[in-house]
Order: structure tokens, then C-alpha cells, then sequence
């Protein structure tokens, strides 16, 4: 790729000296020091979680209340409980940042 000799490799992206980015865990951040990345080592609040939706998948409908998920990925840490997105699938269900699994007590029918 051509980068400079003090740019840093993370996750597999390439940035620059002195770049600040968001660390693979969603919410933590990383910096670019000469090379080497350094994190923050926060807890993270909760993990995201795939909800309910429908039950029976028929398209996906935009919920103006919900912003679209965009770096979140099932599993990781997320900053924020009760924080939810929207990951665009047909069943509407959706990611939200919770200590359990939403679906654990049951789906309303």
C-alpha cells in the first residue's frame, strides 16, 4: 500500500502517526504512536444482541427512532446499555446493547 514507516496496521486497516481511530471492540479508542497502536482498556458496558423482530420475516421497514448499525458487530462491546441499531434485515429485528440476551425471556408473539 505505500505507507509510511510510522503508519500502524489495525484491524486491518492502515492509518497514520498520530491517528486516532475506534478500537475493534466499539468501545474502546486506539492511537497510531511510530508504529505501534495503543488502546484504551475501558470496560465496555454491555454487548450488542440481536432482538426478537418479526415473526415471520417480511421485508425490512425503516424505524425512523433507530439509527442504522454501521461498525457494530453481534457480540462485541458497545458502550452505552439500551443503545439499539439497525442492521437492515428482512425480519426487523434489531442489535441492542444489553448485559443479556434480549431473547432470553421469551419473544412477544
Amino acid at each position: 500500500c505505500g505507507g509510511g514507516s510510522d503508519d500502524c496496521l489495525y484491524d486491518g486497516k492502515r492509518y497514520p502517526a498520530g491517528a486516532t481511530f475506534p478500537s475493534s471492540d466499539g468501545c474502546n479508542t486506539c492511537g497510531c504512536d511510530h508504529g505501534l497502536v495503543a488502546c484504551t482498556a475501558r470496560a465496555c458496558a454491555g454487548s450488542w444482541w440481536r432482538t426478537c423482530g418479526d415473526p415471520v420475516c417480511g421485508g425490512h421497514r425503516v424505524d425512523p427512532d433507530v439509527a442504522a448499525c454501521t461498525t457494530e458487530k453481534l457480540g462485541d462491546g458497545c458502550p452505552s446499555l439500551g443503545q439499539r441499531c439497525d442492521p437492515g434485515d428482512d425480519c426487523n429485528d434489531r442489535f441492542l446493547c444489553s448485559l443479556t440476551d434480549p431473547r432470553g425471556q421469551g419473544c412477544p408473539p
